[in-house]
């Protein structure tokens, strides 16, 4: 029964395997992710600001050429669109699923690219400055657009399929670089865009909207209502946070690990044009050195699973955290310039930037997930404070990176490990969410009881005029009252989005086998839906929880 529930670290929750792994889900982020690395690589491929490559080249500048304008332009474009639309979440956020507007901007974004490739090949930089900077914001709209496919997901989901795109995306990118074939480079930067709209509107509406009418419309919320027909579960309102408190939570943390993060990416890309150092293809040396550090992110996801410590993801960054911090350290302990320590070196900056992006993705969407809050606000905020920050180090690095290169991998690492500590202490947690939250109205009681009817009189009246005095009929009670209600115990005691839905069916009366089916989810998943839902309620069997949402009249 329900009453009687285990812990989640006692539950399995992969008894369906094939709903966790979700190739639509982690193509599609994949294909954004190659595009921004592209991208980054032909803004920062014709020169290279370090001792080894100066040496080599002598006739060559430090100072970025012109490529480099094209990217700096597509960061600012980034930056501005994520924090437009994070300012102004709710009037863009029912707008913004829309399947039209979807498919025009992707279009819109293929169109960019294709123009930003053009200019980068006939090296007309004005044409790439224009294009890089509509091309960024476009990214940024569907970077927000992933945000909010995979909020709709369990944590073990996104955990999973982020990492799979992350692995994905780093192989992908590797491998075009070691063919060394210029046409197909351009190609698959080219497609990405596409695949991405393909893949986000399968992910968000389904193949079967492909070649049929649509058959559903998105609530206030996003949900997929039908046009049809009963939606057995109500729309829940996002929980009312303060902005302010809320910006400062979220960007000041993200805006510090930018500062590492963009260190870390100019780190890794010098290692692409640097001289090979074990007489192999330095193209082939970097897909090895990838090749690993995505078998160490694979098992480090995985380790959580198998020893069933924590089998739902809820504290997935807990375990990220200390094997981030023990690759910082390793840095510091490696050479780069030693033979024999220059592969290790290298699969310690690959697998450190993927801990740092699967990091920081998942944290932003459980926090959404979590507490009700629009992904949209989350991730602009934090995406937007995260390439700021980046941007930052970069320009950095790039015009003052000779005069940094004596302890520039003691930097890098000590730089690292303070930002990762300021990211740890100054991310939100529950008692700062709680500080965050707006008093909203109490629910709405329900109606009051009918008055009784008069006495009747002895005095006759006209037909006509008996008409004209009767009352007229009582209107019908509010559907979405008890919804209400059931929102009202969601935001005193700050349950996620999953977990209110969960709320509602248990107030409802439901058994366990019909909630499953109601939510499409598995018995393991309700059952570690349903215990937190207690241990937040502070209660111990449905009945409990039937009658406090029943108090909620009184409120």
């Amino acid at each position: 029964m329900l009453a009687s529930l285990s812990p989640p670290w006692k539950l399995h929750n992969l008894t369906k395997p094939a709903h966790t792994l979700q190739p639509a889900l982690a193509l599609g982020l994949a294909a954004l992710w190659v595009w921004g690395l592209c991208i980054f690589y032909m803004a920062f491929n014709p020169f290279q600001a370090t001792p080894q490559f100066l040496s080599a080249n002598p006739g060559l500048s430090p100072y970025p050429c012109a490529a480099f304008l094209p990217w700096l332009a597509a960061t600012i474009g980034f930056v501005v669109c994520a924090f437009c639309m994070a300012s102004f979440d709710k009037r863009i956020t029912y707008h913004i699923r829309h399947y039209r507007l979807q498919i025009g901007m992707y279009t819109a974004f293929f169109c960019l690219t294709l123009l930003l490739l053009l200019a980068f090949y006939l090296a007309w930089w004005p044409l790439a400055v224009l294009c890089a900077l509509l091309g960024g914001a476009t990214a940024a709209f569907c970077t927000l657009l992933w945000g909010e496919a995979y909020r709709r997901r369990e944590t073990l989901q996104i955990v999973v399929n982020a990492m799979l795109s992350l692995v994905l995306a780093t192989m992908l990118f590797c491998l075009l670089l070691g063919l060394k074939i210029e046409w197909l480079f351009y190609l698959v930067i080219c497609l990405m865009p596409l695949v991405q709209g393909f893949l986000l509107y399968v992910c968000l509406h389904g193949l079967k909207a492909l070649h049929q009418k649509q058959l559903f419309f998105d609530g206030p919320e996003g949900e997929r209502i039908p046009s049809a027909g009963v939606l057995e579960i109500p729309t829940f309102n996002r929980l009312a946070i303060n902005r302010t408190k809320l910006l400062f939570r979220i960007m000041v943390p993200f805006a510090a690990m930018g500062l590492g993060f963009g260190y870390l990416i100019w780190q890794l890309f010098c290692t692409f044009n640097a001289s090979s150092v074990l007489s192999l293809d330095r193209s082939l040396e970097c897909f090895v050195a990838a090749a690993f550090a995505c078998l160490i992110i694979i098992l480090m996801v995985l380790v959580p699973l198998i020893t069933h410590l924590d089998e739902d993801y809820s504290n997935f960054y807990r375990f990220l955290m200390p094997l981030l911090v023990c690759l910082l350290i390793l840095a510091i302990l490696i050479s780069s310039e030693l033979p024999l320590t220059a592969m290790i070196y290298a699969v310690v900056l690959f697998s450190s930037y993927l801990c740092m992006e699967l990091l920081m993705w998942v944290k932003l969407i459980n926090l959404s997930a979590a507490y009700r809050i629009s992904p949209i606000l989350l991730l602009g905020y934090g995406r937007s404070a995260l390439m700021l920050g980046a941007a930052v180090t970069i320009c950095f690095c790039t015009f003052f990176g000779t005069r940094i290169s004596t302890w520039a991998d003691l930097g890098y690492a000590i730089l690292n490990l303070a930002v990762l500590l300021v990211f740890y202490l100054l991310l939100p947690r529950d008692k700062q969410i709680r500080d965050m939250v707006l008093k909203v109205a109490p629910p709405i009681p329900d109606a009051p009881e009918p008055a009784p009817k008069a006495a009747a009189t002895s005095v006759k009246t006209s037909p006509k005029a008996l008409s004209l005095s009767m009352p007229e009929p009582e209107p019908e009670p509010d559907k979405h009252r008890f919804a209400k209600r059931v929102e009202a115990v969601a935001n005193t005691y700050l349950l996620s989005s999953r977990e209110t839905e969960v709320l509602f069916l248990l107030a409802k009366g439901y058994s366990a086998k019909r909630m499953a089916e109601t939510l499409f989810i598995s018995q393991g998943t309700l059952n570690t839906h349903t215990w937190r839902i207690y241990k937040k309620l502070g209660l111990h069997s449905q009945q409990k929880v039937i009658d406090l949402v029943d108090a909620q009249k009184e409120a």
